[in-house]
């Protein structure tokens, strides 16, 4: 094994490092990460579709838009708590060539804005990369990125607040979650998805629920509205303030609960999918119960009872007694 992947380094170095190329440089430039063992070089399965999705994006917006696959070994092998020699080996060559490609980006095209998906496997060396302990990146590379998307993080942490999906609050990635802030070198520009049940980002779990096609399947849309926002690529210049808005939905992109509420919880046995809350209430969704929980949060913590979930969630807050500023501060949603 440690040959054959001496071999794979040594196989796929960057072109102008050798000058065999020129730079490649664009307005924006979509770069995705495979996850372990996906042989749909260079981007992967469903970084392929979601480049898809923005090359049309960009078309549309009159944008020149560029693609690269990092090209490395993503060695196949599976995911459990302690991991081989072979799979940390490949998550640092990939962590290596991802740096070292966009501080060739940064130096060679200034103006090029980096877009940077990574899934599984991926989105390990992705975050790796833009990691407060070991990224390594310096300003002006990290000014050139434009947005980040970690789909199945190994080290997903479930309480940041740029997390999406129906992942469960308390369950982390299998290989321990990254620690709280780890990536506000890119604050305001990441968004990371995680499936209930997942094997990689949620500790043991399902396989079935890791699949690229599930992910694709939930939330393929999401990413590539997050990313082609970020990137300018709608017409409309990215967002950089939080909405003021109301939902039509419950808010189940938040995790935004004071801690005391989640050891609350935690000591009651209850792990919501995910909370909202303003300075005095919170509510919380039980995805498996279909039920959202709401609480008091003033001088101490006070269960107020129990909502169905399938309800609309205005009429379901107002016929629970909350005002029109408390229901449209529950239910606004965060950018």
């Amino acid at each position: 094994m440690a040959a054959a992947f001496a071999c794979a380094t040594a196989a796929a170095p960057f072109a102008r490092a050798h000058g065999v190329a020129s730079p490649d440089c664009h307005a924006v430039k979509f770069v995705g990460v495979r996850g372990s063992g996906d042989t749909a070089v260079p981007f992967g399965l469903i970084a392929a579709k979601i480049s898809g999705a923005l090359v049309a994006k960009a078309h549309a917006a009159g944008v020149d838009y560029g693609t690269y696959g990092l090209p490395y070994t993503a060695v196949g092998i599976a995911f459990k708590v302690t991991m081989p020699p072979a799979y940390w080996l490949s998550e640092r060559q990939g962590r290596n060539m991802l740096r070292a490609y966009i501080r060739e980006q940064t130096h060679d095209c200034p103006s090029e804005r980096l877009l940077v998906e990574g899934y599984s496997q991926g989105a390990q060396v992705v975050g790796d990369v833009f990691s407060n302990g070991v990224g390594g990146l310096d300003a002006t590379a990290l000014a050139r990125i434009a947005g980040v998307a970690l789909l199945a993080d190994p080290r997903f942490n479930s309480r940041e607040s740029y997390d999406h999906g129906t992942f469960r609050l308390g369950r982390n990635g299998i290989l321990g979650a990254r620690s709280p802030g780890d990536l506000t070198a890119v604050s305001g520009k990441i968004a990371a998805w995680c499936r209930n049940d997942d094997i990689v980002c949620q500790g043991p779990g399902s396989t079935g629920s890791h699949d690229q096609t599930h992910y694709w399947d939930d939330y393929g849309q999401a990413v590539v509205a997050f990313l082609a926002v970020r990137a300018g690529l709608t017409g409309k210049p990215p967002a950089t303030t939080t909405t003021t808005a109301v939902s039509s939905g419950w808010p189940v992109h938040r995790n935004d609960g004071p801690p005391a509420l989640f050891i609350w919880l935690g000591a009651s046995f209850i792990m919501p999918s995910w909370s909202a809350c303003t300075a005095v209430y919170c509510i919380v969704g039980d995805d498996a119960d279909q039920r959202v929980l709401v609480f008091k949060i003033k001088g101490g913590i006070d269960e107020l009872g129990w909502i169905a979930e399938s309800q609309d969630p205005r009429t379901a807050l107002a016929k629970a007694g909350f005002g029109q500023a408390d229901v449209d501060a529950l239910l606004a949603p965060t950018g």
